[in-house]
């Protein structure tokens, strides 16, 4: 009898935790969407979606310009052709995988630290936070780049001394569909993929073999739809640009792009 009001008084500070990081992140959201100002980058993203959805424009051709990668301006197009084409339906896309994020977040600390306190703390500070709560409910890449970033490393978590080999694809397609995303990511892959083979404790050889593959394979892909310039945009990122520049190899093309 003893137990049960000793794991009600567990949850009580944690659920009021979670509550109030959401009415303080609701609150945020609705008066972005409403009142927030459209930046640059993100008009660029919602005039990219209403290209990309069309076919008007094909990425990496001469008319659209600035070199990015083009997994959010599809994902966009492709979400507001069931909901509208508005600049709102976008940002409420954000605010929609904010939430997935802040799922992913709690059930990450929840099973680093077994606290549900803690992981609703982490929760609430991720939510809370004004800044990154007006920027995680803008239509722009990050939001689902934090998504993918949190799912990553959740299934790093899974496979802690358990190595399965759907966990090794799904993490390998998650980092696939991150570096389609945002360029930046790409050398994120360089800590995430040796982190998540030490994690597994055993059968590593095999498992990075497993990750690569499909890494590989999705990046031969993205090669394949949309050509040399699409593997120069992905290389010319942070980190190694300079690299690339030593060594002689920068992109020929690039300069066309950016």
């Amino acid at each position: 009898m003893s137990q049960a009001p000793s794991a009600i008084s567990r949850l009580v500070p944690a659920g009021a935790l979670l509550i109030t990081a959401a009415a303080a992140f609701a609150t945020i959201a609705l008066n972005t969407i409403d009142n927030g100002r459209r930046g640059s980058s993100e008009a660029i993203q919602l005039i990219k979606s209403l290209w990309y959805a069309s076919g008007a424009v094909q990425p990496f051709a001469a008319a659209d310009g600035v070199g990015a990668m083009p997994a959010y301006p599809f994902i966009v197009g492709l979400w507001q052709s069931f909901v509208g084409a508005d600049p709102s339906t976008a940002r409420w896309l954000s605010v929609g995988l904010t939430a997935l994020s802040s799922l992913l977040l709690f059930t990450l600390c929840r099973r680093l630290t077994a606290n549900t306190l803690i992981a609703a703390a982490s929760v609430f500070m991720f939510l809370v936070t004004p800044a990154a709560a007006y920027f995680h409910a803008t239509a722009t890449p990050a939001t689902a780049g934090t998504t993918l970033h949190l799912a990553a490393a959740l299934l790093v978590v899974q496979g802690l001394g358990r190595p399965r080999i759907w966990i090794s694809v799904l993490f390998a397609a998650c980092l696939v569909a991150f570096v389609q995303l945002d360029r930046t990511a790409l050398a994120s892959l360089i800590f995430l993929i040796p982190l998540y083979v030490l994690a597994i404790g055993r059968a590593r050889a095999l498992h990075a073999a497993i990750v690569l593959a499909v890494v590989a394979a999705g990046f031969g892909v993205g090669y394949l739809m949309f050509g040399s310039r699409w593997l120069d945009v992905l290389r010319w990122g942070p980190l190694l640009a300079p690299l690339w520049q030593v060594a002689g190899l920068a992109p020929s093309t690039f300069a066309l792009i950016e």
